[in-house]
């Protein structure tokens, strides 16, 4: 029995040793990317493991893309793409081809791959990701039209997909984008009618001043009482009349000044949440995923409130100058 257990456990070590790419895969599983990337690189320095070549160079390019290392990762997984087209892993590694794309920055070439990589592998699971990833894409290109289309997709054809809720929630970002940049024109419109009203009191005051310095003039002049006391009656009601625009032209200016400082804090609010992506690319559910998504659906609340607030006073403001 002894013997027996001793064979198996040297038959369990030397098949550890002949498939170092299947003890790489459980250290690249783990997290332990270094250990698993030092694995998938000696198989590919032994000629033993020749018939292997291929899954070492996409194993390697993948977990050098788990390390952040995108310009070896690129070597690697373009040399496997180009010498191996057949291989099963192809389309994986053509997803992440165009996801480094992405993280270093060439939007342009990611939005282009993404596309090309749907096309191409229309059934592979990572259509999804490749379909919110694009539309990121476009929008850090200011394309928001193409984003938001890519992202409805997502919203309707992939329901049960992990990129469904931030589809949803960049959906949401846009709405409110689009809401906001209306109210800051109907801002724009404001402040100019605000001037507007501003010209107006302005001429209608020096006109009060000017009928109130020719009643007190004639009040200076042999009036009979009554004259006088309905001379003073007038001087008053204008100067009420002034008081109330003067009053009124405050208020409206307080106004703007109020929702133009509003327009200013709130626009930083959801800056953040608007150019954060959410980075994972692993098709089971998240749950640091899930709570980026939660901090920022808090975000997009405040954001919702604050356009609210200042839709209504817009609207205060509106009825003020009619």
């Amino acid at each position: 029995t002894v013997g027996i257990f001793l064979c198996l456990t040297l038959a369990s070590v030397s098949g550890q040793t002949a498939n170092p790419i299947e003890q790489g895969k459980v250290f690249f599983q783990s997290g332990n990317y270094r250990e698993a990337l030092s694995l998938f690189r000696d198989s590919l320095s032994d000629p033993r493991f020749l018939p292997l070549r291929s899954e070492s160079y996409f194993w390697t390019g993948k977990t050098l893309f788990a390390l952040q290392r995108y310009d070896e990762a690129s070597i690697n997984l373009d040399f496997f793409v180009a010498e191996f087209p057949q291989d099963r892993n192809i389309p994986e590694a053509q997803y992440l081809q165009s996801r480094i794309f992405y993280l270093t920055g060439d939007f342009e070439s990611a939005a282009l791959l993404f596309a090309r990589f749907i096309q191409n592998h229309p059934r592979s699971p990572f259509v999804p990701n490749a379909y919110y990833w694009a539309a990121e894409s476009f929008f850090y290109l200011g394309n928001l039209q193409e984003a938001q289309r890519l992202f409805e997709i997502i919203v309707q054809q992939f329901p049960t997909s992990t990129r469904y809720e931030p589809a949803r929630y960049r959906l949401d970002v846009l709405r409110l984008y689009y809401r906001e940049q209306e109210l800051m024109q109907l801002l724009q419109w404001t402040q100019e009618e605000s001037l507007r009203n501003i010209e107006a009191f302005t001429r209608q005051e020096a006109t009060y001043r000017q009928a109130i310095e020719a009643l007190q003039q004639q009040g200076a002049s042999t009036i009979t009482q009554q004259q006088f006391n309905t001379q003073r009656r007038q001087i008053e009601d204008l100067e009420t009349q002034l008081r109330t625009l003067q009053t009124r032209n405050d208020q409206l200016n307080r106004q703007v000044r109020e929702l133009s400082i509003a327009l200013n804090t709130t626009q930083s609010q959801l800056e953040q949440a608007q150019r954060t992506p959410l980075h994972s690319d692993d098709p089971s559910p998240q749950v640091t995923e899930n709570v980026q998504l939660i901090r920022y659906r808090e975000l997009l609340e405040i954001k919702d409130a604050a356009l609210m607030l200042k839709e209504n006073l817009i609207l205060q403001i509106l009825e003020e100058l009619q």
